[in-house]
């Protein structure tokens, strides 16, 4: 594998956006040297970006501007930027809406190096979550004393790939798996099809492959306007690391820090907890067919046990025993799917604020004690 990762821009209207990650790069610190960094602009690109991406001096290496005849779509053109690991051994890519670290590159090539043998590794992210996405609540990785932790949701605001994680992704997908079989979070099911993203979180779920996540962040995300949203938002700002730093990385097979695609905790890796699955969000729609036990903040029938919500993360009120009530221990044939699965008050403690959650539902009970309901 070429340890020295070619750096991608994917870009196509966003000029101010482009020239602000082009600078985070430029001001970047490096301890190699002839770094490839290809700028690709899809087709139809604002003439603005082009003279940026032209104009744009790149001290660390060969600048290749690489310009689409056609508008390929963010979709397509991203899948063109993977298919680049061809070329290069390894690409980080980074959408124009990005700011890098001063230290992004020596994590890149540190992590790369750590994941390259590792078959259950689909990918390596510059980005860290601090937000659970698809239902935008707080996600706060188990502490395990190492600088990584593994979720099964490609990133998508800066991640690194290899020859051959590409290959692999692009492989299954000329397989044409029948998504209906593979579970997944219901607003991803309803993404549209033109997403990159929601095909690779189907390809990780179907094959039982992470994605290995930093700590502490290399990018963050300004959340400009763009294709995918009307932009205006900081949910996904994040603090990102500014100084060198020596990392103790983990495997996934050594961590109890790795997730599932609902950001679910996978790490009881005991036999006797083979069959507890964790529903701490209220989000899965079904349950897998090995799973026998459910702990979960939604209603059950009969609990075996409670614990109480107050502990972040969720899972810790488990692990610590901290009895009381807000998650229950059941069968999975006794959660009661149908039911509003998180209570406000437990909502209320993952957002820190009164929840609008809470507020409307204290107006219709209000108001149908009025009307006599």
């Amino acid at each position: 594998m070429n340890r020295v990762p070619a750096v991608v821009v994917v870009a196509y209207d966003r000029p101010a956006s482009l020239d602000r990650l082009l600078c985070s790069l430029q001001s970047a610190q490096y301890n190699v040297t002839d770094i490839p960094l290809l700028i690709s602009l899809d087709g139809g690109a604002n003439s603005e970006v082009i003279q940026a991406a032209e104009d744009f001096e790149w001290n660390n290496g060969e600048k290749k501007v690489i310009t689409h005849q056609e508008n390929l779509g963010l979709k397509a053109h991203v899948m063109s930027c993977g298919r680049l690991t061809k070329d290069y051994g390894a690409v980080i890519v980074l959408e124009d809406d990005l700011v890098v670290s001063p230290v992004y590159y020596q994590y890149a090539v540190e992590a790369l190096t750590y994941c390259e043998d590792d078959q259950s590794i689909a990918g390596i992210s510059l980005f860290s979550y601090h937000i659970k996405e698809f239902k935008h609540l707080p996600f706060i990785p188990l502490e395990d004393g190492a600088d990584n932790y593994f979720l099964q949701v490609p990133s998508s605001w800066g991640q690194i790939w290899t020859e051959s994680q590409w290959a692999d992704f692009e492989n299954w997908m000329d397989q044409k798996v029948n998504y209906d079989s593979v579970r997944v979070p219901t607003p991803v099911a309803k993404w549209s099809d033109q997403s990159w993203k929601k095909d690779f979180i189907y390809y990780l779920v179907d094959q039982h492959k992470f994605f290995f996540y930093p700590r502490v962040s290399f990018t963050t995300n300004f959340g400009d306007a763009g294709v995918n949203h009307k932009g205006e938002f900081a949910r996904y700002q994040v603090p990102i690391s500014l100084g060198k730093r020596s990392f103790q990385f983990q495997k996934l097979s050594e961590s109890i820090s790795k997730y599932d695609v609902f950001f679910e905790w996978l790490g009881l890796t005991e036999k006797e907890y083979q069959g507890l699955e964790f529903d701490l969000y209220g989000e899965k729609p079904s349950f897998l067919a090995e799973t026998q036990l459910v702990l979960t903040t939604r209603k059950v029938k009969n609990a075996i046990a409670t614990f109480q919500a107050t502990m972040l993360p969720l899972e810790a009120n488990y692990l610590q025993k901290v009895e009381g009530q807000g998650i229950n221990l059941a069968r999975k044939e006794d959660v009661i799917l149908s039911k509003r699965p998180m209570s406000p008050e437990i909502h209320e403690r993952l957002v820190g604020q009164y929840s609008k959650q809470r507020h409307w539902i204290q107006y219709l009970y209000t108001l149908m004690s009025e009307l006599g309901l």
